[in-house]
């Protein structure tokens, strides 16, 4: 038991500029929102790798490390939540994290402001209300809800990456059943810092509008259901724009879309 201990506690206190896998207990989450279909989706594509790696303990490889920055709480999730949660659901040990910042010097409620205004965190919950400073501890996994908006702002965009060319590449959210023939707004993936939390900044704005999406609406993009409630969505996005956000404004075809 003390050796377990002992292990916990240099895990957590070891600063990692380069990937290193650690104990799913010394990670926090960054967010309070998650969706389970995209973890469905995520743990089904780990079943692949199941604990193949560090010694049988993680399924994901380090070549998906998750970012993570270093706090007085133990490593604090930047993104990946839906990859860590897979990898919950996967029972693994472990995860290969991939340090960016260390903030252990700071105290939680210096650490909260200063990880919000540097977009590390998205502490808002599903009624769109920013929580209160942690008094003591973290968030802990366990308070994250589930976000049909969130899940509904993934199936609609329009994603691109580029290729070791700097060739760019569209492509499907898995979780969809089809490529958008009219999609609501465009993901440039090599964003990261513009793009940070932005699935969520949609799915807060639609709330604000009245527009919640229903799973029983599917994940066919061009099913009349959804279609119809895209183009509300996309109303409400264009009489409450987002700053940051590429919407496809008078909506256009998927072929006619200059990337």
């Amino acid at each position: 038991m003390n050796q377990l201990v002992c292990v916990f506690f240099i895990s957590c206190s070891t600063v990692l500029y380069s990937m290193e896998y650690v104990s799913l207990d010394c990670v926090k989450p960054g967010q309070l929102r998650y969706t389970q279909a995209n973890v469905a989706s995520k743990a089904k594509r780990l079943g692949r790798t199941a604990r193949r790696f560090d010694n049988g303990k993680s399924s994901i490889d380090k070549s998906g490390a998750l970012p993570v920055i270093k706090s007085v709480v133990g490593f604090i999730l930047v993104d990946g939540h839906h990859h860590f949660l897979a990898a919950k659901q996967m029972r693994d040990k472990t995860v290969p994290v991939r340090c960016i910042a260390d903030l252990s010097d700071l105290t939680i409620a210096e650490l909260y402001h200063y990880a919000f205004k540097n977009n590390y965190i998205y502490p808002v919950t599903l009624q769109g209300q920013m929580v209160d400073v942690p008094t003591s501890g973290w968030f802990e996994w366990e308070d994250m809800q589930d976000d049909p908006n969130r899940l509904f702002a993934s199936l609609t965009a329009l994603k691109c990456a580029k290729d070791s060319s700097g060739k760019i590449i569209a492509f499907r959210d898995p979780n969809a059943a089809a490529d958008p023939q009219y999609p609501l707004w465009v993901k440039r993936t090599w964003n990261k810092i513009e793009n940070a939390f932005i699935e969520f900044k949609i799915a807060d704005a639609l709330y604000r509008a009245g527009l919640t999406y229903a799973y029983s609406m599917g994940t066919n993009p061009n099913d009349p259901l959804l279609a119809a409630f895209i183009e509300k969505a996309r109303k409400a996005l264009f009489d409450n724009p987002i700053q940051v956000l590429e919407l496809l404004y008078p909506r256009k075809l998927f072929k006619e879309i200059c990337l």
